[in-house]
């Protein structure tokens, strides 16, 4: 989702609450500056517990002393701000408003205290999603802070940045850059041009340019800003420390997970090096960095920097705080990520229990909370339920910021992803619709969110009949992404691969050759393209009377699945092949109607080269299926290119040495054979979700392409070398290297990366093959799923990766009709607990 507040940086000093103090007595001045000077030392240390406590006492004091103006002003602001660290914002409003009182009755309403006051109220109503309330106070303390003469107002500056951030938590945009404008004016105009006021106000403008999809030109200018603020205060300085994990949150919205990872350490270590021990802000980088380790697929760092974090905010700031809750929910993230989702969900709903304590069932940061929760039962399979609280997350968001928030755009496009996966098309075409507007009111037409709205508009009409309200979209669709990408793009191609499905389904032949021709011209060029046309080929072998024989009843059913994200070498890990595996386990359960205890899964550790064959034969597998018996073997791991001095690619276990493969590896051309001699059933059906998966089917000895067009990153993708050479032999339907009664299904051909996606925690291979089978209910079979699967695969990667991946299914000598994985077994036999 969109960040709703940046870090906030001081930008007017506070000031001391160390001076004369003058009272009549010289005991209570002791006491006053003592008190006071423990209190600043809390407040700075990020002690804000112990600083809540002494703030009170001081305030007790100055009361009951007395004391007006500045002597109970600053301390009270502390107090408030205190108060909305530590999620008490009742308490803080409360405060403020009595203090604000106070302040007009003493030194007047046009103080410059008044402004203050008036922006950390804005603060507050802020965090309480009252966003109207905030912008209107802000208003006034701007009105207030302008009446003092001068260039160099630096109270008024303070508010304007207040305002900036108010503008970018509501989605407007145009008035933020307006307001950033003006400060960078009167930076300029007082000639503060090296500050680190202006650092932050070109810190700023990166982020706007950012929010544009301008990601390039905004990290030019973060850097500008750190550049400055290293100048300006030194790079041992805690505030250049604080902003360089800011800016860090920036190259992770970009997917430059390498800088982002960099900025935070550097940042991380200059914080620590302050030697005030536990802080706030640590633990915000700590959190941080652990959401680029998990977004870069390291599990077990993600988890120890996600742990340390939330172990500091209990500390520093207690279980009620809203960083405490935010920890939780960023941890809760890494668990989902390895689908550890008891852990996951138990975080999650804590996170939105003591936010909702804090504000209310209402409260706008339960936004995110919910829509973390949505996802986790998403990918458990927990279809209702997750709609249910998608629809929470949304109410709060069009409640306090209207239905054009990015925010918004974002969380209706989730659920209406999901109502897409039910087949929901009457429920999702409204969400589409309001995403599509959002998009386009927030970031303008010629926008790559833009283009995939009207793509999946587009692919919503076209299931619901309605044709030519699908071609209108899908042109829209088209023209933006000619204009972004080219003509020749892997991007438009996605488009036309539609668009020719929309033409044909219109009888409209001689359009719908002309756009499949535009594909072929585009296809040929890109990586994977080889071996398409003998892909289409294999395709056919499930097209025999064979297939269409009666079914033979299921006797039994059995799984065994595998999924690698963490490896012995942890410089091949994935991010989600072991989550993938569990996922299809859970779908297997849940709506394919296999038994849990015929379901074995192996990840990670357990998933090593020995365990893998030992149950593939008599440890599990080979000694539980006969041959009655569906079977169905399922991996999500790396795959590596054909090694010349065998002539075999190899699968890659947990224990696997990439510089042994031979030795470590197991071989993927020998893995039917080993189905084949160690599983007796004889209806099996293999699923490899790994790069160059089709050589387990393939006798040839394929080798992979060229390089990957337009400078593609390859990361997600489950090629173990990421080198790619020319092929000398492609796929031959008539050498398939497979025995009677098994099927293979590969995630690509053997020329071609395997992708994980970047919209979601799943490779595209496995979330769509979950979609697939769901397509006709019970009733789907494997053929039917193939047919969807192939062609959401071939359309996501190509708009995503700028690549092609395409599954292939493949048979030979097989009989008893189509598979349907659903089917219910027809004679089940308990698995003894020695099993």
């Amino acid at each position: 989702m969109f960040k709703q507040t940046l870090v906030a940086f001081a930008l007017v000093s506070s000031l001391s609450l160390q001076c004369f103090f003058p009272c009549t007595t010289m005991a209570q001045s002791v006491l006053y500056n003592s008190l006071a000077e423990s209190a600043d030392a809390a407040y700075g240390g990020g002690r804000y517990r112990d600083a809540e406590t002494l703030l009170q006492r001081l305030r007790e004091v100055a009361i009951n002393g007395g004391l007006k103006g500045i002597y109970l002003t600053r301390p009270s602001l502390k107090l408030a701000d205190t108060y909305r660290i530590l999620g008490k914002l009742t308490q803080a409003e409360k405060l403020l408003t009595e203090t604000l009182t106070l302040t007009e009755q003493q030194l007047g309403s046009d103080h410059e205290d008044v402004s203050l006051i008036l922006s950390d109220l804005a603060s507050v109503a802020q965090e309480q999603g009252h966003f109207l309330e905030a912008d209107q106070l802000l208003r006034t303390a701007l009105a207030n802070g302008e009446k003092k003469p001068g260039k160099d107002n630096a109270v008024l500056n303070a508010v304007l940045n207040r305002q900036l951030g108010l503008y970018i938590a509501e989605g407007k945009f145009q008035n933020a850059q307006q307001v950033l404008q003006r400060i960078k004016s009167e930076l300029e105009n007082a000639g503060k041009q090296k500050t680190f006021d202006y650092a932050y106000a070109l810190y700023m403008g990166g982020y706007l340019t950012e929010t544009k999809g301008k990601f390039e030109e905004a990290s030019a200018i973060y850097e500008q800003a750190l550049a400055l603020t290293a100048l300006s205060l030194g790079k041992q300085h805690p505030t250049y420390g604080e902003l360089l994990t800011t800016t860090a949150t920036a190259y992770r919205a970009a997917s430059n997970y390498s800088r982002a990872e960099a900025v935070l350490k550097e940042g991380l270590a200059i914080l620590q090096g302050t030697g005030q021990g536990d802080h706030p802000n640590i633990a915000k980088a700590l959190m941080l960095l652990s959401d680029v380790y998990c977004d870069e697929g390291k599990y077990t760092l993600a988890e120890e920097f996600g742990k340390k974090s939330l172990e500091m905010s209990q500390r520093v700031l207690g279980d009620e705080a809203p960083d405490t809750a935010s920890s939780k929910g960023s941890l809760s993230r890494v668990y989902r990520y390895q689908a550890k989702y008891k852990e996951a969900e138990t975080l999650c709903r804590q996170s939105i229990e003591v936010l909702t304590k804090i504000g209310g069932p209402h409260f706008f940061a339960l936004a995110n909370g919910f829509n973390e929760l949505g996802q986790i039962l998403e990918d458990e399979g927990r279809l209702e339920e997750a709609e249910n609280i998608f629809k929470q997350s949304m109410a709060i968001v069009q409640e306090n910021l209207g239905v054009d928030h990015p925010d918004m755009a974002e969380i209706t496009h989730s659920l209406a992803h999901l109502y897409l996966q039910e087949k929901r098309f009457t429920d999702a075409e409204p969400l589409l619709k309001q995403s599509l507007q959002a998009s386009i009111k927030l970031l303008g037409k010629d926008q790559s969110a833009v283009s995939t709205n009207f793509h999946d508009l587009a692919e919503l009409y076209l299931n619901e009949k309605k044709l030519s309200d699908s071609e209108t979209n899908l042109r829209e669709a088209l023209a933006i992404d000619e204009k972004i990408f080219g003509a020749s793009s892997a991007r438009v191609a996605a488009d036309l691969e539609l668009l020719t499905r929309i033409l044909q389904a219109q009888n409209k032949t001689d359009a719908a050759r002309q756009s499949s021709d535009r594909v072929s011209s585009i296809e040929k060029n890109l990586p994977g393209s080889r071996y398409l046309r003998k892909a289409d080929t294999a395709d056919s072998l499930l097209s025999t009377p064979d297939r269409k024989q009666a079914v033979r009843p299921v006797a039994d059913k059995w799984a065994l699945l595998v999924g690698i994200s963490n490896f012995k070498d942890p410089s091949i890990d994935l991010k989600y092949a072991a989550k993938d595996a569990t996922d299809f386990k859970n779908f297997l359960i849940k709506e394919e109607h296999f038994k849990p205890d015929h379901v074995l899964l192996l990840t990670d550790q357990a998933a090593t080269r020995e365990q893998i064959v030992s149950k593939l034969g008599d440890g599990w597998l080979g000694k539980l299926a006969k041959p009655d018996d569906l079977v169905v073997i399922y991996v999500s791991s790396h795959g590596s290119s054909s090694r010349d001095e065998v002539g075999v690619n190899f699968l890659v276990a947990h224990d696997t040495t990439k510089n042994s493969l031979l030795a470590t590896g197991i071989p993927m051309q020998w893995l039917t054979k080993i189905v084949k001699e160690e599983v007796h059933s004889d209806r099996t059906v293999l699923i490899l979700d790994v790069c160059h998966s089709a050589a387990a089917a393939d006798d040839a000895n394929p080798k992979p392409t060229a390089k990957s067009a337009g400078g593609t990153d390859l990361d997600g993708g489950k090629d173990l070398t990421y080198k790619r050479q020319p092929r000398e032999d492609g796929i031959n339907p008539d050498n398939l290297n497979l025995g009677a009664g098994q099927i293979v299904l590969c995630s690509s051909l053997a020329d071609q990366i395997s992708w994980e996606s970047k919209n979601y925690s799943n490779s595209v291979f496995t979330r769509r093959l979950i979609e697939a089978l769901r397509t006709k209910g019970d009733e789907t079979s494997l053929h039917d799923a193939y047919q969807y699967l192939k062609t959401t695969v071939q359309s996501e990667v190509l708009r995503d990766r700028g690549e092609l991946q395409t599954p292939l299914l493949a048979a030979k000598n097989w009989t008893g009709g189509d598979p349907v994985l659903s089917a219910q077994p027809a004679n089940p036999h308990a698995v003894s607990r020695s099993n």
